[in-house]
């Protein structure tokens, strides 16, 4: 049996790891602490004993890097097996690019609550000329004499920003990291300035995912 003393064992267990509730509690005798992919790798007698749990639980993907099963079954259709996105459509959830926010808090209010993203259709609204400014201007962000900022600030910066840098309340994407769900390319700009765009992220409350099955998902996804 792993004995380690109470008061010590989080630091020894995974030193790369700060305690968090994100991260599955195990118990060994009389000894509860918080476990992660890392002491499971290290720690023979841990894994031996977290078999039947952690290990069940999580895979390799195609890095080699363990994922939760979960993962795949609930978020794969949609994101990609390797959980990067797709199709133009599905955000890559790999990297630090969150429109509704990145930390454990905010990943597991997404999941539980889901989200519902509105882009307006501007096109109807300002004109195509100012519609192509625009498209342009974001092309170009770093430009303040570009045509397009004035109407930039005009119809765009309550939500995403003067700087562009986006807001996590409102699900209002980084402008300005060169990072687009929709494409980043002028026409697929210009489509999204003239026709809007709708997102939905589903609600996965505790019949889909229950506690443990949901601190695995955000622990693999939380940076």
């Amino acid at each position: 049996m792993l004995t380690t003393p109470a008061n010590t064992h989080s630091k020894s267990l995974c030193p790369s790891k700060r305690p968090s509730p994100y991260y599955a509690s195990a118990s060994l005798g009389a000894v509860s602490f918080p476990v992660c992919p890392l002491v499971i790798q290290l720690n023979s007698p841990l894994r031996r004993h977290l078999r039947g749990h952690w290990c069940a639980a999580l895979e390799l993907d195609q890095s080699g890097r363990r994922r939760p099963r979960y993962f795949r079954r609930e978020c794969s259709a949609c994101h990609g097996i390797d959980g990067r996105g797709q199709a133009s459509l599905f955000p890559n959830l790999m990297d630090t690019d969150w429109q509704w926010g990145g930390s454990p808090e905010q990943i597991e209010q997404t999941l539980r609550g889901g989200r519902n993203a509105n882009m307006p259709a501007w096109g109807p609204i300002i004109g195509e000329e100012k519609t192509r400014d625009v498209a342009r201007y974001l092309l170009d962000f770093s430009n303040r004499e570009h045509s397009g900022r004035s109407v930039y600030e005009q119809s765009c910066a309550a939500c995403h920003g003067t700087e562009g840098a986006g807001n996590v309340f409102l699900g209002a994407p980084n402008l300005a990291d060169n990072i687009w769900l929709y494409g980043g390319d002028i026409d697929s700009i210009l489509t999204t300035l003239q026709e809007g765009r709708l997102g939905k992220m589903p609600a996965f409350d505790d019949r889909r995912l229950d506690a443990t099955q949901l601190k695995l998902i955000i622990a693999k996804l939380a940076k």
